[in-house]
């Protein structure tokens, strides 16, 4: 298992080194499933790591879990761009209504909450976990110690997004500025 923050491991770059471009590209397929107005879309760099980390597991049959859905719209990314993939997502919002039927898995709940996690757990063990839910830490590390040991499977990889929310905004739940150390603050 691995965690994924921003360099992959030697053995996914390997396997991404060796596998084929693809016929339709990641942005493209966002291209299609997000409205124009969509402020819930994956930003273009993201988009671009996307690409090139999930590529080597697009023709095979992975079972992927985001965390975080919102609208829905990430859900039906995943499912076009990950054809042979199960896609489960979990989210404090109602289901939303785009969700296809074949493939696509939702379960209503919290992140940091054992009960909603054992739920999506019975969908698992999962080759991705992509946690793009609340951005608050205290959570982020909730979803993580119950899914990262007991719920990805041997090298899966384990993606949070938006990590630096608690630095950047001051009206963060967690907020607490970056503060610059020297070597010399031990």
């Amino acid at each position: 298992m691995q965690a994924v923050c921003a360099a992959p491991s030697k053995t996914l770059l390997s396997r991404i080194a060796h596998h084929p471009p693809m016929q339709t590209a990641f942005k493209e397929i966002a291209d299609t499933v997000y409205p124009a107005d969509q402020h819930t879309r994956k930003p273009p760099a993201y988009e671009a790591v996307y690409e090139t980390v999930l590529r080597p597991l697009r023709d095979r049959p992975i079972r992927l879990l985001e965390l975080g859905v919102h609208s829905g719209h990430s859900l039906l990314l995943w499912h076009r761009f990950l054809p042979f993939a199960s896609v489960t997502g979990l989210d404090v919002r109602p289901q939303p209504g785009n969700l296809p039927v074949e493939r696509v898995n939702f379960v209503q709940g919290r992140q940091e909450d054992p009960t909603a996690i054992a739920r999506v757990a019975e969908f698992g063990p999962f080759d991705v976990i992509v946690d793009d839910a609340s951005h608050v830490g205290e959570f982020t590390k909730s979803s993580f110690k119950l899914l990262f040991d007991d719920h990805l499977a041997p090298d899966g990889l384990y993606i949070i997004e938006d990590i630096a929310a608690s630095l950047r905004f001051p009206d963060w739940p967690d907020y607490r500025p970056f503060e610059a150390h020297s070597d010399d603050d031990g």
